[in-house]
């Protein structure tokens, strides 16, 4: 994966977060789920977001909630040519990271 890296969401990636949902919908994501992925973006909350890039261009994102002793991963994609990289899987482990 190179220069990989993971950093926290900021505002300025909102467009790059959208293209990776258009380009996993319709199969990972339907697309009346992309106006909860906008205010999900628009308002992030206190849990953190995550966006994986490599070369200063976002390829994943991702991140979780918890409630109580419980926790939920939340819109974690991974740009569609670059699946089957172990991105996402990064990813996943990234959030589990930071849950712990």
């Amino acid at each position: 994966m190179g220069d990989f890296v993971f950093r926290p969401y900021r505002a300025r990636d909102v467009d790059a977060c959208l293209r990776l949902f258009d380009g996993n919908a319709p199969d990972f994501f339907a697309p009346d789920e992309r106006a909860e992925f906008v205010g999900f973006l628009r308002d992030i909350g206190p849990w953190p977001f995550l966006v994986g890039e490599t070369g200063g261009h976002v390829v994943a994102c991702g991140g979780f909630e918890v409630a109580g002793t419980e926790a939920r991963l939340t819109f974690g994609m991974v740009e569609r040519t670059r699946q089957g990289q172990g991105i996402g899987q990064a990813l996943t482990k990234a959030r589990l990271a930071v849950i712990r």
